[in-house]
């Protein structure tokens, strides 16, 4: 309806939009811990397209010339622009309206408006849906949907590359099936079924072909059960590497599932969790309670913590960040950590508090150069100092470790070896300041490949150099989740992977399967190539 104060309306739809950017973070994380990278980039993607400053602008001028509430004036502003996306003649273009109504949808719920919900299946059936939003295949309920069918939508689809990654089967475009078969999708009961890698889908099937379809699903969940089964052994070569592998966690109640998947240990707790989606800073003692909480499940399997990694894309309001033009290339992680000591100094004695009687490590991520890593050593060991001095229990020494990720540390390996004990490397941030490509345009997608030659042999410095120095070298970027990636950086040196759990039974898997002498081979010709297309392209050809 109309309004009087259209100051107040906008400055309602701003916390909005802000409220819904958190709920993205929220999201993210939470992806990116349990599916991977490719996942995960969905939300971020569409914290850009919130970042739009055309979008809030068109909206609160209908508020302002209009007299439009917050509501309305959003509503008006994301339709025109998904219907803008939808009559462009670039199929992928086409597609990110359903983005742009997905983070509509969310603003909404932020300023009290119900969102559309997907229907609740009375009992286990197939979903048949004109499309689903991000959101909507995110939240899916994987014990009632067996799979989904969209009537439109594309298999390249935000939706749909969700759904494979939560392993629900689906299919797009079926609505001229439908129509030619001439089956409402919504009346009454069809018994229906598909095969949602080759795309094919019987409706009403005949007992041979549900007999057929039985056995091939059959088959499919046996060897899923056999991967599982090995997921517990160790991931070694058919010449004889083991590489270790552990589990990119963001919680201590995801411990068990990570066990359950073959992890051996943490390769990456992201402790960021704990500050995102509040309003205040945790304390010591809140920090201290939920790090010990990972003790126990992991017993003497080493724990990685990685220090406070805020910043860049991840948004935390308690901290009151400054705006930055280029936040990727501003105060970040360890940069933020260096300014606020205060905030570091808690955070350090809570990690240290908790890794009492524990296997944990320390790591600090986006590490510049070895001047920085001294500034952050000084305050672990001032924190140290500070506990003896108070007679609090804690773990001392205790290992260290930095990221990897900033090209300059890659270089300077060999310094920055003589004060760490690992190394880590982040191929997802290593890649975007390597190739100058953020990682949140679409635009730039040729670029966003931790297997791009250049990416390869700066990988191959690091794993040189640090061995060299006596140092192990892992990779927790989402780039080790790949089987291609994960087989390729083995060839390059990498002693461990870690990864999101639900996905370490297949790496391993794929270890196994392959011999280092190959993919060292392999990984000198990659780095011989032009693109990442053409790494992917030879790999394909080899294995």
């Amino acid at each position: 309806g109309k309004v009087s104060d259209t100051r107040k309306e906008r400055e309602k739809l701003r916390r909005a939009i802000e409220a819904a950017k958190a709920e993205l973070s929220r999201d993210e994380m939470t992806l990116r811990q349990s599916l991977g990278k490719e996942e995960a980039e969905i939300f971020r993607a569409q914290t850009l397209v919130l970042e739009d400053p055309e979008l809030l602008e068109a909206s609160e001028k209908a508020s302002g010339d209009g007299h439009e509430n917050a509501a309305v004036a959003w509503h008006r502003s994301y339709q025109a622009a998904a219907a803008a996306y939808q009559g462009l003649s670039d199929e992928y273009l086409r597609r990110r309206a359903a983005d742009i109504q997905d983070i509509g949808h969310r603003v909404l719920e932020a300023l009290g408006i119900q969102r559309r919900q997907v229907p609740h299946l009375p009992q286990p059936g197939i979903l048949v849906a004109d499309d689903l939003t991000p959101a909507e295949a995110a939240g899916l309920s994987r014990d009632s949907v067996l799979g989904v069918i969209c009537l439109q939508g594309g298999r390249t689809s935000h939706a749909a590359i969700l759904l494979r990654a939560r392993g629900i089967p689906a299919i797009a475009k079926a609505k001229p099936v439908f129509d030619r078969e001439g089956v409402s999708p919504v009346n009454g009961t069809t018994t229906a079924a598909f095969d949602g890698e080759s795309g094919k889908l019987w409706l009403n099937p005949s007992a041979e072909e549900l007999h057929q379809l039985r056995v091939q699903k059959e088959a499919r969940e046996l060897e899923t059960a056999r991967v599982a089964r090995l997921s517990h052994e160790p991931a070694t070569t058919t010449d004889g590497k083991t590489v270790k592998v552990l589990a990119n966690l963001g919680h201590p109640a995801e411990a068990a599932d990570a066990l359950n998947s073959g992890a051996e240990g943490v390769g990456l707790f992201r402790t960021e969790f704990l500050f995102l989606n509040r309003n205040d800073v945790p304390d010591e003692e809140e920090q201290f309670a939920i790090l010990r909480a990972l003790k126990e499940p992991m017993d003497q399997r080493p724990v990685v913590i990685r220090t406070l990694d805020i910043g860049g894309d991840k948004l935390v309001p308690a901290l009151n960040l400054p705006s930055e033009a280029n936040p990727f290339l501003g105060i970040r992680a360890i940069r933020l950590c260096l300014e606020r000591r205060e905030l570091l100094r808690t955070h350090l004695r809570a990690i240290l508090r908790a890794a009492h009687g524990g296997n944990f490590r320390i790591m600090f991520p986006m590490i510049t150069d070895p001047h920085e890593l001294r500034e952050a050593t000084a305050e672990l060991e001032g924190v140290h100092a500070a506990l003896v001095r108070e007679k609090k229990t804690h773990a001392w020494p205790i290992p260290l470790g930095i990221m990897i990720e900033v090209p300059s540390a890659a270089i300077l390996i060999e310094q920055l070896a003589r004060s760490v004990d690992f190394f880590s490397i982040g191929t997802n941030d290593l890649t975007q300041y390597m190739l100058a490509a953020d990682r949140g345009n679409p635009g730039l997608a040729q670029f966003h490949d931790s297997l791009h030659p250049a990416v390869l042999r700066l990988i191959s410095t690091i794993t040189s150099s640090a061995h060299e120095q006596g140092r192990p070298v892992g990779i927790c970027g989402e780039a080790a989740s790949d089987p291609i990636a994960a087989s390729l950086f083995i060839g390059l040196g990498v002693d461990e992977l870690s990864l999101a759990p639900g996905l370490i039974p297949k790496i391993k898997e794929s270890i196994r399967r392959i011999a280092r002498k190959d993919m060292k081979a392999l990984a000198a010709e990659a780095q011989e190539l032009a693109t990442g297309a053409d790494v992917r392209a030879l790999i394909g050809r080899k294995l």
